[in-house]
């Protein structure tokens, strides 16, 4: 009969399951204290995946300045350089005596500037139109052009009473 101690006799084989119980036994257990003070370039993370911080999802990367903020049509708008020129007819055009005074009038420009209809309501349902307080007219009838400032003029003073009522 054979003696079952018989293999255990030589040295190879001695080694060889000594290193395999070894290696089992490395794997079991907690490695946390395995570093040392005189090791500090080690990493136990990279021994063991479990040591790894839990992290809390980082947000998405925010994007790029050129991607976020193109520039939008009302802020080229509202820059200074953009800025547009009155629209209408120039008032020096408009507002000419004996002229007649468009019915679709809405304004006109001034030095660079939009000038609104002045307009005073009759109890016709008719709006006297005035302009730079020398001109007057009703929509689509003749513009009239008075030297002194309008209240001061008796003709338009006559129209404003008619106007009026």
């Amino acid at each position: 009969m054979r003696n079952r101690l018989a293999p255990l006799r030589r040295p190879g084989a001695v080694l060889a399951a000594a290193a395999l119980t070894i290696a089992t036994l490395a794997g079991c257990g907690d490695d946390g204290g395995a570093q040392t003070a005189s090791d500090p370039g080690s990493d136990s993370s990279a021994q063991d995946p479990s040591a790894t911080p839990t992290r809390s999802p980082s947000p998405s990367p925010s994007p790029s300045p050129s991607e976020s903020e193109a520039p939008s049509p009302t802020a080229a708008e509202s820059s200074p350089t953009t800025s547009t020129a009155p629209k209408g007819p120039d008032c020096t055009n408009v507002w000419v005596d004996g002229a007649l005074l468009p019915r679709a009038y809405e304004g006109c420009v001034a030095d660079g500037e939009t000038v609104d209809p002045d307009g005073l309501a009759c109890s016709s349902g008719q709006r006297i139109i005035r302009y730079a307080d020398h001109y007057w007219s009703v929509l689509g009838g003749k513009i009239h052009e008075t030297p002194e400032k309008l209240l001061r003029n008796p003709v338009y003073r006559d129209s404003l009473r008619s106007c009026r009522g």
